[in-house]
């Protein structure tokens, strides 16, 4: 089964189903929480990631220049059924991500935004289609007091390391990093699980069965 017919596969589950069957492979729960979800669309958000690591400028960086390069993710790198990942070291004080990205990536059916810094324009972000997840907000351009220093490029996320391809599963409850190469063994044990949890459901709650 291709990557694209696996992760369509995984729209049905839930993240504690993943989280259980990262668990059941030795591979770690690898989760990630404290997000807030913004967008309008329904079921996980999930795809391969495109990774950004983003810092705070030094003070003999000037705020005037524009040393942040997203702006290169949201343009053309990141493209359909993509997940855009910006690691910050959790910064909150300026956005990483705002209507602008949102609608250039809306264009190339971007799957949506993961970062652990935070967003702006949030009113229009919580309508658009595409899902993000943040860890705040921030009226203030990330080209101030930001630098880019790589893309596409491994970065790490409470302490779990996040590389391009990988696959990453968010909904309200958490936010999961899926190595790459454990990809279709871990979506075969969460759709058992999911499976165990249905016949429970059903032996425990018969009028409800499906």
């Amino acid at each position: 089964m291709s990557t694209a017919d696996l992760i369509a596969s995984m729209r049905e589950l839930e993240s504690g189903q993943i989280s259980d069957a990262l668990e059941e492979a030795g591979l770690g729960a690898r989760v990630l929480t404290g997000f807030t979800r913004l967008g309008t669309k329904a079921g996980p958000m999930i795809g391969p990631a495109v990774t950004v690591q983003q810092r705070l400028k030094t003070s003999d960086e000037p705020r005037t220049q524009r040393m942040v390069r997203h702006r290169e993710v949201s343009d053309g790198i990141a493209g359909p059924g993509d997940v855009v990942v910006i690691a910050t070291g959790g910064h909150l004080g300026a956005s990483t991500w705002g209507e602008n990205h949102a609608m250039r990536c809306a264009v190339r059916a971007v799957e949506g935004c993961l970062t652990d810094g935070a967003v702006r324009d949030a009113e229009t972000l919580n309508l658009a289609r595409a899902s993000v997840f943040c860890r705040g907000f921030s009226p203030v351009k990330s080209m101030w007091t930001m630098v880019t220093e790589s893309i596409n490029q491994p970065v790490v996320i409470d302490g779990v390391t996040i590389r391009p391809g990988d696959i990453i599963f968010a909904d309200r409850t958490g936010t999961i990093v899926i190595p790459a190469e454990h990809l279709a063994h871990v979506a075969c044990m969460a759709h058992k699980i999911r499976k165990r949890e249905l016949e429970n459901q059903t032996r425990l709650l018969p009028d409800r069965a499906p």
